[in-house]
């Protein structure tokens, strides 16, 4: 599952892909998980239940714009006053709550060209939920470091 000139090595998609399909263990309602390059929009891993193929591919193609910098930086001046630096390993995440489907946009820390979303349905606890995600985001980022 990658594509796109900037495609993940075969070994490389593989041990990213374990810690995705760990985060679809970990996490009962999480019905797909993704590492997603947002210059080229495109997903590089993917692990998911059921057919949520197509819809990663519209949700990696809509994270780059979502998690541009020029939009997320105008944030606080559409919704008032905040200090996103505060709260440490939070800056660069999205939650887009649609019905019962919960989608979790959150920026590599070490590339920022990169980004794990995370499709859940059902979800009860959100922050465990982002506990959870920021979890597989650490474990993506500590695969690449070492390759």
């Amino acid at each position: 599952m990658s594509g796109g000139s900037r495609a993940l090595s075969e070994a490389l998609e593989l041990r990213i892909g374990r810690s995705l399909a760990a985060t679809l263990l970990r996490i009962p309602e999480c019905q797909a998980a993704a590492w997603v390059d947002l210059d080229s929009a495109t997903l590089l891993s993917a692990r998911y239940r059921g057919e949520f193929r197509k819809d990663l591919e519209r949700i990696a193609a809509a994270a780059s714009d979502l998690l541009d910098p020029r939009h997320t930086t105008a944030l606080p001046d559409v919704f008032g006053e905040w200090d996103a630096g505060q709260d440490e390993g939070t800056d660069g995440e999205l939650v887009v709550i649609s019905g019962s489907t919960v989608n979790l946009f959150m920026r590599s820390r070490s590339r920022a060209d990169r980004a794990l979303i995370v499709r859940a349905d059902g979800v009860r606890y959100l922050g465990a939920l982002m506990s959870s995600v920021r979890q597989t985001l650490a474990e993506a980022e500590e695969t690449i470091a070492i390759s």
